[in-house]
């Protein structure tokens, strides 16, 4: 590797960054909650925690737009806000 004069001999080291899928997102709540996948994209009292639980992992590991998750689990840009307060809040009761 070639360094400039202009560079302090430390190479450029760029974030990798992994992209993780909608549905593999789904498929992994949906197994340790031992839920059918279509469960949590319809709405319901039933599955509404883990449906949270879900939009947080999501939005935290994927790094999309609300936008973007308001349109895969179709909720307002609002109630992703309130999943994502919700669980973190949980988090911090569980510690």
């Amino acid at each position: 590797m070639r360094i400039t004069s202009g560079q302090a001999g430390i190479p450029k080291i760029r974030k990798i960054e992994k992209k993780h899928e909608i549905m593999d997102m789904i498929k992994g709540v949906a197994d340790y909650y031992s839920l059918w996948e279509g469960h949590l994209l319809k709405r319901g009292k039933k599955t509404e925690r883990q449906r949270r639980t879900g939009v947080y992992l999501y939005k935290v590991m994927s790094c999309r737009k609300n936008a973007e998750i308001e349109v895969v689990f179709i909720v307002t840009v609002q109630a992703i806000i309130n999943a994502v307060r919700e669980v973190k809040k949980r988090k911090e009761a569980d510690r």
